[in-house]
C-alpha cells in the first residue's frame, strides 16, 4: 500500500479535467513512482489537443500605456491649476491681527 494513508483510508483525490473548445487536461494522483520508504504520492497530467491553439498576444502593454497616459494627464491638469491660482474672486486676504507683547 503506497500513497498517503489516514485511520486506514486511502486519501486519493479525484481526477480533474479542464477543457475547452481546442483542448483537454486531465489530472491524478499516482503512486508509481512511490516506495516503501517515501510512501510518494504524486501528480500526473496529461493534455489532449483536438485542433490547432492559435496564439494570442496580450493586451498589458496597451494597458499599461492607458494607464500612464491617464497619470501624465491628471498630472498635467493638477499642474496647471496650481500655477493658475484660484484668484480669490476679486477680493482681497483678511487682515493677520498684530501681535500684542506686554511689558512687566
Amino acid at each position: 500500500k503506497l500513497g498517503v494513508w489516514s485511520n486506514g483510508f486511502d486519501q486519493r483525490q479525484p481526477p480533474g479535467v479542464a477543457s475547452s473548445d481546442e483542448l483537454a487536461v486531465f489530472v491524478w494522483d499516482d503512486t508509481r513512482d512511490g516506495d516503501e520508504l517515501t510512501q510518494s504520492q504524486d501528480l500526473f497530467s496529461a493534455v489532449a489537443q483536438f485542433q490547432a491553439v492559435g496564439s494570442s498576444t496580450s493586451n498589458a502593454w496597451w494597458y499599461g500605456a492607458g494607464a500612464a497616459g491617464g497619470l501624465a494627464l491628471v498630472g498635467l491638469v493638477l499642474l496647471l491649476a496650481s500655477r493658475r491660482g484660484t484668484g480669490g474672486g476679486g477680493r482681497e486676504p483678511a487682515p493677520r491681527p498684530s501681535l500684542v507683547t506686554v511689558d512687566s
